[in-house]
């Protein structure tokens, strides 16, 4: 029996964003955000993955400094590069698939402890690539074309069921989130 998958379109959500930044916001976590904030057809999250969103910058955007309260950032390059300064390095630049982690707020755990156990996994596939994941998922089309679970998807699509079977229809970057 075929495993069920949903499937989310970024470009049926609203656009937002701040300074020089356009974005959708695909999963917002109620417990985080409240408990309406869902209304808009985004989703709850998995696990300790409580927010999710599409960004891009306008040509030549800054965001400008701003703070995050305890969560660890996540950000992974799609296309483009960008260079991100904060308040205890500066200079970071990022280009396209670099994936880059930040621990932001009071958190008094190390730099390499992550007690959260989810996992997140960026796979960078060619054509007739695939990658199998055998738990609940969130998955992320943020390039690229693909089958999954017999059904066609493609760049802006967000993903959610028990089990992922996708393959690449070209060069994809697709990220995939699980509790570990």
């Amino acid at each position: 029996m075929q495993n069920s998958i949903e499937i989310l379109k970024r470009d049926s959500l609203n656009e937002g964003g701040f300074a020089g930044l356009k974005e959708h916001h695909l999963v917002k976590s109620p417990e985080l955000f409240g408990p309406h904030e869902n209304n808009d057809g985004s989703w709850p999250g998995l696990g300790n993955f409580v927010y999710l969103a599409d960004a891009r910058f306008m040509p030549h955007g800054e965001t400008r400094m701003h703070g995050h309260h305890e969560i660890d950032v996540i950000s992974v390059m799609v296309e483009g590069r960008i260079s991100h300064e904060g308040s205890l390095q500066h200079g970071q630049s990022l280009s396209k698939n670099d994936v880059q982690v930040q621990r932001a707020g009071g958190e008094n755990n190390s730099e390499t402890d992550f007690p959260a156990k989810t996992i997140l996994d960026v796979a960078v596939l060619k054509n007739k690539q695939q990658i199998e994941v055998d738990k609940p998922f969130i998955a992320y089309v943020a390039r690229g074309k693909g089958m999954t679970n017999n059904k066609s998807v493609e760049q802006g699509d967000l993903l959610r069921g028990e089990s992922l079977q996708f393959e690449a229809l070209n060069d994809v970057q697709l990220v995939v989130i699980h509790a570990g």
